[in-house]
């Protein structure tokens, strides 16, 4: 008893800090966060398509920085707050509940296994863009459906699987059609982990599937670069664009 009344001290008085350390806890900076190592590369090519994958996602990891510690768990309690987060991909860690919001509760889960010393299991979406960024450079095709190539509907298939969802290898018009998904109808309503659906005028259905990894940013098996890479959602996928889909992760 005396223990968990400690913990609950504890947890309170995290709470009030988080009130105090608010106006010392700015935001993350996404700018940066998918940008490539060679300065050589002029700057439009780098912001087109980008073939460094991100770190991976950590449960927990607000800040980004490889670790769990308190400050997540303060930036957390923060986003509950104000929502103030520059960076798609840490609302992803800080929601650590898995319920497509950052909320007290996620702060509070993250402090506790701080105090613990236990790290936060990663959740399905986690794995899913953990998964995705493993491809990266992988090449393009045609009916690839892994370990060492893709097309664009294989790559959903391999690393929705080795996310522990269990998806039968369809096409990408197929996924679209999946109405045990949620469909969503507006790019701007995008979350992380959405599948992307693309046809062009002149295509009778759709021909193109690529994951959304927030930032105005996609992950995808590319037919016209013969590769797994990011991509900035360039006028071509807003022109293209028909709907999307947000997978129960």
């Amino acid at each position: 008893m005396k223990v968990k009344k400690l913990i609950s001290i504890v947890l309170i008085a995290a709470m009030q800090a988080v009130c105090i350390l608010t106006a010392f806890a700015e935001p993350l900076d996404s700018t940066n966060i998918y940008a490539a190592p060679d300065s050589t590369i002029p700057a439009d090519e780098v912001k087109a398509i980008i073939d460094v994958p991100p770190a991976n996602l950590i449960s927990g990891d607000v800040d980004r920085n490889g670790k769990t510690d308190v400050i997540d768990a303060l930036l957390a309690l923060r986003i509950s707050m104000d929502g103030m987060q520059d960076d798609d991909l840490a609302l992803v860690c800080a929601d650590v509940d898995s319920d497509m919001e950052v909320t007290a509760a996620d702060g509070l889960m993250i402090f506790r296994n701080v105090v613990a010393d236990m790290q936060l299991p990663a959740n399905r979406r986690i794995s899913f863009i953990n998964s995705l960024f493993a491809q990266m450079g992988k090449p393009y095709v045609r009916g690839g459906s892994g370990p060492d190539s893709f097309d664009c509907s294989g790559l959903v298939y391999y690393c929705l699987n080795q996310a522990n969802y269990s998806i039968g290898r369809w096409t990408a018009a197929a996924y679209a059609a999946n109405e045990d998904w949620t469909r969503i109808a507006s790019i701007s309503d995008l979350e992380v982990g959405d599948l992307m659906f693309f046809r062009q005028a002149d295509e009778s259905s759709i021909s193109h599937v690529a994951i959304y990894i927030g930032n105005n940013m996609i992950i995808h098996a590319s037919n016209s670069n013969g590769r797994v890479l990011i991509a900035t959602l360039t006028n071509w996928y807003y022109t293209n664009f028909r709907w999307a889909r947000r997978v129960d992760l």
